[in-house]
């Protein structure tokens, strides 16, 4: 026996570590994976509720109706709107990956 491994002492390391490399291998990246593994699905009772909550509120607000009188009331009609119109800017360069400081300037320059 002795001299057998002094005789293929490097082909016994290099069966030795090849079967560590294998092992060390199927140890970390391998196994049995099932699609049971990979696909798990958890049911948020929690999200149910508020789902069934947030349904019963929109059929609640279908049954609904408005009173369009309303909108001829003389205290409806003296409301004055003071919104402001909202300028538009422009947005955006005609090349976004144009170096800065060059002469790309906005894409829409009139919107």
């Amino acid at each position: 026996m002795r001299t057998f491994l002094l005789k293929y002492k490097n082909f016994v390391l290099f069966a030795v570590i090849i079967v560590f490399v294998y092992l060390g291998y199927s140890y970390f990246f391998g196994g049995a994976t099932t699609e049971s593994d990979l696909v798990t699905q958890q049911v948020d009772q929690s999200a149910t509720i508020v789902g069934q909550d947030l349904l019963s509120t929109l059929l609640e607000l279908r049954t609904l109706s408005l009173d369009e009188r309303i909108f001829a009331d003389r205290v409806f009609q003296s409301l004055q709107d003071f919104s402001q119109p909202i300028t538009p800017l422009p947005i955006g360069r005609k090349n976004p990956f144009a170096p800065f400081g060059g002469s790309s300037g906005p894409a829409n320059p009139g919107r």
